[in-house]
Parts: C-alpha cells; structure tokens; sequence
C-alpha cells in the first residue's frame, strides 16, 4: 500500500521550460550528429554523438522524475530529482541556511551513522514559494515530534 503526501510540490514554469529546450536541443544535435555519423560521417560527429545522447536521457530523467520535486509524507520528506532522496522526518533537525548557498536547507543529522549536515533543496525546480514550503516542512516536524 502506497502513502499519500501530506503536501506536494510542482515544478516551476521556469524550470519545465528549461528542461523542454535543453530536451530539443539535444535531440536535434543527437538527430543530426547520429545520422551523419552513421553515413559515414566525420569522428567529430560520433563525439558530439556520444556526449549529446546521455546528456539528451538524464534531461528526460529530471523531466521525469522531478514533476513533484519536494513530497511530505506523514514519517518523511521526499526530494525528487534524477534520483528520489527520502529523508526520516526523525532525522531533520530543522531548516537552516546552506553554509554555501546562503538558501534555506534541511539540517540533518543521523545518530546511527554519526553523520549531520545540511541538505540542499533544489528552490528553483519549485513553483510554491519558500515560505509557503518551509512552513509546511516546520507543521511537519512539529507533527513528528509530538
């Protein structure tokens, strides 16, 4: 039996449209390169070939997989990108600020393995604005601990 996510966010418009050009774009150099280099063509239509093709399957992957990018579950956060992060709700810390970044993040930290940090939250894959996002994560980890 699968979970329901208490909340659930979109991808952007910005980020869609990003990942739909860079999708056709791809496409086309892998058309046109594939199909020159098949006829005989020249090496350096086999290396934009090579390159182009899997840069062409994970942009398909991220458009994919990331429709929901951030999911919250009742013992959970789920990130989704090319690969899903899921994250213990017993394990988040709160929401801190990215030592690098200077955006909001998950602080972590896992007692079994001696690990902490902070965790990126990719904010420009998310339609919803933050505040919204961050207070739903805090009622989250409020519910969790209570």
């Amino acid at each position: 039996m699968t979970q329901t996510p208490l909340y659930q966010t979109t991808l952007s418009a910005k980020a869609r449209r990003g990942l739909v050009l860079n999708a056709i774009g791809a496409s086309v150099l892998v058309l046109l390169s594939g199909s020159q280099w098949y006829a005989g063509g020249h090496w350096l239509q086999a290396v934009i070939f090579c390159i182009m093709a899997p840069v062409l399957v994970l942009i398909v992957l991220i458009w994919l997989r990331s429709k929901h990018p951030l999911e919250i579950f009742a013992d959970r956060i789920v990130l989704n990108s090319i690969f899903s992060t899921s994250v213990p709700l017993a394990h988040i810390g709160g929401i801190g600020t990215h030592p690098k970044r200077g955006s909001p993040s998950l602080s972590y930290r896992d007692a079994n393995r001696g690990q902490s940090g902070e965790m990126l939250i990719h904010w420009r894959f998310i339609r919803e604005p933050q505040d919204e996002v961050i207070a739903r994560i805090k009622s989250a980890l409020v519910e969790a601990a209570s």
